[in-house]
């Protein structure tokens, strides 16, 4: 039994569901609120997680196409050159009780239900795999510049090798362990920089660091005068300073698409990150030998410049695109930890977005010498001690999930193929 083989389409019951884009706002005919999963946001909802999916309003007749734990929705349309369609996402019970509201798909998806004799996160894993080894290409079509997905033909030619359920449930049980782990570390970094956050807020903001006495400063009543830059009051003693006379703003560099590779040919072929791979997940590599490429470590703080601007990352470990800006002291008296706080404070980001250009792909390098920072240099060491063990734990927490990452990725086709087994 280990050797048969099924096509894909065996794994599922008959009862596909299909897409509902429904309403911005409610309407007399649509007054059923819900979460719309589009393409976009599988990749958020693998980690249950939903914070980009928009709220709409459907038919109340069309609850039908409400989806349930252990449904799977698969992307139908969309897609790139480089990506196929596919890409697959399984409703666990902690993405609904996350979404609130309930869920659908958007109609560029479709929600595939799992038949009872087989275990629906082996099933997802299944669909990982299919996409990971880019057999969806094999059935696509396009149109009006969209690739879409020939699901019944795939469905009905795809084999995959039969597993009993025991099976099936061993490998998934694996495989979830290994996200799951990747998801805490996720939730943890998020509290970590909330932390951080928390205090750069009491601190920069509210003006409440520490005084002379340990006691918060504004609300002890420390000495504020008016700053005409800011348009608001400052600590006595304190200055505006432009961030670019205090930080080195390094540009990426772009080799061009011709010498960008699918994979490493050899040792000097180094991962590289465009403005879309911001997340850490890329699978462009190119020739370091080459040109003298920007190059970033775990620990270098970067923020996006172009297209998607404002978006600040770390963990990243490779060649950035000129979208980049690899943000660092040179003279090494401020750590990298404050570089990624500083750029993650909303008045920040604002003020790249607000010097942006481009109607249609946005330029922010020109808002660099418009970004201000309320300064005193002693504070800003003391923020600097609390925040750096923050950060380190973050960087750490992001290398052990990038390297269960690539531990999964190398799993997932040796335990479907049945090359690797499960014991217990």
């Amino acid at each position: 039994m280990k050797n048969k083989k099924l096509i894909l389409k065996e794994l599922f019951s008959n009862d596909e569901v299909s897409g509902e884009w429904g309403e911005e706002l409610p309407s007399e005919t649509h007054l059923l609120r819900v979460r719309c999963i589009r393409g976009a946001d599988i990749e958020e909802a693998y980690l249950n997680k939903l914070h980009s999916a928009p709220t709409r309003y459907i038919k109340n007749k069309s609850i039908s196409k409400l989806l349930k734990e252990n449904d799977i929705i698969l992307e139908i349309s969309g897609g790139s050159p480089t990506q196929s369609t596919g890409r697959a996402v399984i409703i666990t019970r902690q993405l609904l009780q996350q979404a609130k509201d309930p869920i659908v798909c958007s109609n560029f998806c479709r929600t595939l239900r799992v038949k009872n004799q087989n275990d629906p996160k082996f099933v997802f894993y299944s669909l990982q795999n299919i996409y990971k080894q880019g057999v969806f290409f094999n059935f696509e079509g396009k149109t009006t510049g969209i690739k879409n997905l020939d699901l019944k033909s795939a469905l009905k030619s795809i084999p995959i090798i039969y597993l009993d359920f025991p099976t099936q449930q061993k490998i998934a049980a694996v495989l979830t362990a290994l996200d799951a782990k990747i998801e805490l570390n996720q939730r943890i970094n998020a509290e970590l920089e909330s932390m951080a956050m928390t205090l750069y807020d009491y601190w920069f903001v509210q003006f409440d660091f520490p005084n002379e006495k340990g006691k918060p400063y504004q609300s002890a009543g420390g000495k504020m005068v008016w700053n005409e830059a800011l348009k608001r009051e400052i600590p006595l003693g304190w200055d505006i300073q432009k961030l670019n006379s205090i930080f080195d703003f390094q540009k990426g560099i772009e080799p061009g698409s011709a010498e960008y590779k699918s994979e490493p040919i050899n040792s000097d072929y180094i991962k590289f990150f465009r403005v879309g791979d911001v997340d850490g997940n890329t699978e462009i590599y190119v020739d370091a030998t080459n040109r003298d490429f920007t190059i970033v470590a775990e620990r270098d703080v970067v923020v996006t410049f172009d297209a998607s601007v404002g978006k600040t990352a770390f963990g990243l470990n490779g060649a950035i695109s000129g979208g980049f800006r690899k943000i660092y002291d040179r003279k090494g008296k401020f750590d990298n930890a404050l570089v990624y706080f500083i750029f993650k404070d909303e008045r920040i980001l604002a003020t790249i977005h607000k010097y942006a250009t481009g109607s249609i792909l946005l330029h922010a390098s020109g808002s660099i010498k418009h970004l201000l920072i309320v300064f005193d240099e002693d504070i800003v060491i003391q923020f600097q001690v609390f925040v750096k063990p923050l950060f380190d734990k973050m960087v750490l927490n992001r290398i052990e999930s990038q390297t269960l990452t690539k531990l999964r990725d190398w799993l997932l086709p040796m335990l479907m193929n049945g090359q690797v087994g499960v014991m217990g």
